[in-house]
């Protein structure tokens, strides 16, 4: 089952919409989806507090959903060695992929604020950080033009994504505008 990102803010918002019409009440699997995709999202307020909305009974009937939920409180206290071991979880067919892309993006997100912070890391820190082994570590490093030592790494800034505006000429035109209108 191939889950795209696009698709996940129109399956959250469905199964929103779902548990107010609903009165509450979701599947099992719906409510381990829900928190799933609040936990990529990176929205653990959200997932906070569907925890607090599932009941009990469905909580204790589906031994995935409180792995989902270990990974979001591993998450809010940014145990990242404790995200990594409960990624490790065997997930079903409907949650695997979503769960793929937590921990993706969980590892993106780290190596971005790794290589803003650090100068010099130990690597089996960095591998703690982003749940690899020493050799997916120096792998990692590689990829991302870090240099290392058998013991430390280098890391320098990732290049993030940055929207190119330069051939926005109506916002260039507004912007002129603007100015002329008030230096007149």
């Amino acid at each position: 089952m191939v889950v795209r990102v696009e698709n996940l803010s129109k399956i959250a918002e469905e199964l929103e919409r779902q548990e107010i019409i609903n009165a509450g009440a979701l599947s099992n699997t719906e409510y381990a989806k829900l928190l799933a995709i609040y936990l990529y999202k990176n929205d653990l307020i959200s997932a906070k507090f569907l925890w607090k909305r599932i009941p009990l009974a469905t909580k204790s009937a589906l031994t995935e959903l409180e792995f989902i939920w270990r990974v979001g409180k591993a998450m809010r206290k940014r145990d990242y060695p404790e995200v990594y071991t409960a990624l490790r979880f065997s997930w079903s067919a409907e949650i695997m992929p979503i769960m793929q892309m937590v921990e993706e993006e969980i590892r993106k997100n780290t190596v971005i604020l790794i290589g803003k912070s650090y100068s010099s890391l130990a690597l089996s820190t960095l591998g703690k950080y982003v749940g690899y082994d020493v050799q997916n570590t120096k792998n990692l490093a590689t990829q991302h033009g870090w240099t290392f030592d058998d013991t430390y790494v280098f890391p320098t800034p990732v290049a993030e994504e940055v929207q190119d505006n330069r051939g926005d000429f109506n916002a260039f035109k507004k912007l002129t505008d603007s100015i002329s209108f008030l230096e007149n």
